[in-house]
């Protein structure tokens, strides 16, 4: 999912690492992106798939979370400050 969200739609790590579970509308296929301007990205099929297949898994992994990030490591899941994956995590899962 990281990776079709940079590649298709040219998304910064940072941009990626900050996406809340709220910004996303799989019923209308787009992602609001909380940048400089608001604009809203469009989702094709395979991002709206690999999308939708990270969110189930997301939530059998961690039903209880109250983390509102879109991405989540195992760390972030639980912190009770709701952090972002970090940038070190992101890079990895890049790798």
């Amino acid at each position: 999912m990281i990776i079709v969200r940079i590649a298709v739609h040219a998304m910064t790590p940072t941009t990626v690492r900050q996406l809340q579970l709220a910004q996303v509308d799989m019923a209308n296929a787009r992602i609001d992106v909380r940048s400089a301007t608001r604009r809203y990205l469009f989702m094709d099929e395979l991002t709206h798939r690999v999308l939708s297949d990270w969110l189930r898994e997301r939530h059998e992994r961690w039903p209880r979370t109250q983390n509102p990030h879109l991405l989540l490591s195992q760390r972030t899941a639980a912190d009770y400050r709701k952090p972002p994956i970090t940038e070190a995590h992101l890079h990895r899962l890049l790798r």
